[in-house]
């Protein structure tokens, strides 16, 4: 891909690359400017190593910029909003790491994005989801982002909240 290649595919390694930011945060403790410091650096090197890499250039920067920002400034707001979403014997807090900033990526998309169409962000976020798990967490991941995107709650959401029978799979 280059750096002139299509919005949809920018955005796609956008999301992907702002769930790695968010990981980074998580297992450093990182504080959110220089995680986003440390990965322009970081992805500026590996380009320069591999030109194959996807890399700053080649993707959406303001929209990778904005989810991560987004999730770090409303983390109070998403995880109730997908702990709603989840089986009621489960929290957001329980759920493994990489499946918890995959749904808070999602969940920001889905709240704070109404201009990007509901189900394609459901679907690169399971695509994300499957990327890294073979089992059952990316079911999980639709069936949570789905019930958010159709929550009353929703910006743009349908009524109801569909019950799609994929609870949450264990740690």
């Amino acid at each position: 891909m280059s750096a002139t290649g299509s919005l949809g595919a920018r955005r796609r390694a956008s999301r992907l690359a702002a769930v790695q930011t968010l990981y980074q945060m998580e297992l450093a403790e990182k504080p959110v400017d220089v995680a986003l410091a440390e990965f322009e650096s970081h992805r500026a090197a590996e380009d320069a190593a591999d030109s194959e890499r996807t890399t700053p250039q080649e993707m959406d920067t303001e929209f990778f910029t904005e989810i991560v920002r987004g999730v770090d400034t409303r983390q109070a707001t998403l995880d109730p909003a997908i702990d709603a979403a989840i089986a009621k014997d489960r929290r957001i807090d329980r759920v493994e790491v990489l499946i918890r900033l995959i749904l808070r990526a999602g969940a920001y998309e889905l709240l704070a994005r109404p201009d990007i169409d509901a189900p394609l962000t459901i679907n690169e976020y399971v695509a994300i989801a499957k990327a890294f798990f073979a089992g059952a967490e990316p079911s999980f991941v639709n069936g949570v982002l789905d019930r958010m995107a159709h929550a009353p709650a929703a910006e743009g959401g349908a009524e109801g909240t569909p019950d799609d029978g994929t609870d949450a799979p264990q740690e």
